[in-house]
């Protein structure tokens, strides 16, 4: 009776269990492993991801493409100015080597505005004053900064005018969070400039610069530049170039982006001012009832470059009485609404694009949204028919 059940028992496992596959051949079997150690590679390397991005048309692969010398050519830059501009990156990339190995202290002093310095801070501004006043900087005949406002002469027979916030966000970087540096390039003789000391830029508009950059410190240094020689100011949408630093210390193009109307980001800036602005309430409230993504981080750099490497979003930082403007157009305003524009967003002050904004004085501080076209449109018709 004992020995019935167990043969029964041993048959009803044996045909319920499932039946193992059919062993693969090993051609197939070979192959199959080669192809995941592919994909596992690319992926670790970065490869794969790229791909999928060139797929969707984001930009092209950086191997695809011309060297950042000649692509800021064909988007009209001279040798002088192209020669600038790689001058600029390669200080910038120093500025990411500096940021490595220098703590972040007080050192004692404050800028023209009062703000207390860091060392970072310091750093930032003398490796961008030192070369310009060198005869590596000859073709620069003036610079400003957000650490002296005041236009400085450097060459005499120097063509170029430089606006700069050498670290913008020096404040977060104790926190060890990104910051960056925001160029702006104007040039004597080209776009109505002449020289006028002091007062050269005074009545100026955006569409007068000829070029300007920005770069974030991050994990990665990356950034953006663009290039503004046309006649007439017109910015041209799609010229914009986006930039990483490599190993060597040198900038290579990765693409050039492009800002979709529609956005699905929101960095909203001194919310403070939501407190008595009703538009900016609206509109932040808008942007959570339709479930975008809130990315914000402090930092004016990356928060804008953010929108193009994602190729939407937007970023508002609008002004109040209780909470007036910060941001200076010298400085960091123009520079930035030249990329954004460049790449085929729009920027506004509430009212109008930045970049026809006249400069009043050189510590002229203006309210800044840009981003994806849709969503400024919607900020100035909101504030058009909220104000007053």
């Amino acid at each position: 009776m004992t020995v019935n059940i167990l043969v029964r028992c041993c048959s009803w496992n044996a045909f319920s269990r499932p039946s193992p596959p059919p062993p693969q051949s090993s051609v197939a079997h070979t192959q199959g492993t080669k192809n995941s150690r592919q994909r596992r590679g690319k992926a670790e390397s970065g490869e794969g991801r790229r791909e999928a991005r060139d797929k969707r048309g984001k930009m092209e692969s950086p191997s695809a493409l011309p060297s950042l010398d000649q692509l800021l050519k064909e988007q009209g830059a001279d040798q002088t100015l192209t020669d600038l501009i790689l001058a600029i990156l390669d200080r910038c990339g120093k500025i990411a080597s500096a940021l490595q190995g220098t703590s972040v202290d007080k050192v004692g002093s404050v800028n023209e505005f009062g703000d207390e310095q860091l060392t970072v801070d310091v750093i930032a501004e003398n490796l961008l004053r030192s070369w310009a006043q060198s005869s590596e900087g000859s073709a620069v005949r003036a610079v400003c900064s957000e650490e002296d406002i005041h236009l400085q002469e450097c060459h005499k027979n120097g063509e170029f005018i430089l606006c700069w916030d050498p670290l913008d966000g020096s404040s977060i970087i104790d926190c060890n969070w990104a910051v960056g540096s925001i160029v702006s390039i104007w040039r004597i003789g080209h776009h109505g400039v002449q020289w006028q000391g002091a007062d050269t830029l005074i009545q100026k508009t955006g569409r007068q610069q000829v070029a300007s950059l920005i770069v974030v410190y991050g994990p990665r240094t990356t950034g953006v530049v663009a290039v503004n020689v046309d006649a007439g100011g017109i910015v041209k949408e799609g010229t914009a170039l986006d930039l990483e630093m490599k190993d060597n210390g040198k900038f290579i193009c990765r693409g050039k982006p492009i800002i979709k109307p529609q956005a699905k980001i929101f960095s909203p800036a001194n919310l403070r001012a939501a407190q008595d602005l009703p538009a900016y309430k609206q509109l932040i409230e808008f942007w959570m009832e339709k479930r975008y993504t809130l990315r914000y981080t402090g930092g004016l750099v990356p928060d804008v470059y953010q929108i193009f490497v994602k190729q939407q979003g937007v970023f508002c930082n609008p002004a109040s009485k209780a909470a007036p403007a910060k941001l200076r157009m010298c400085f960091e305003v123009l520079a930035i609404a030249l990329v954004v524009e460049a790449a085929g967003g729009r920027t506004s002050n509430g009212q109008k694009s930045l970049l026809d904004v006249a400069i009043e004085h050189m510590d002229h501080r203006s309210a800044l949204c840009c981003g994806s076209a849709d969503e400024i449109k919607r900020m100035e018709e909101t504030f058009a028919a909220l104000s007053g």
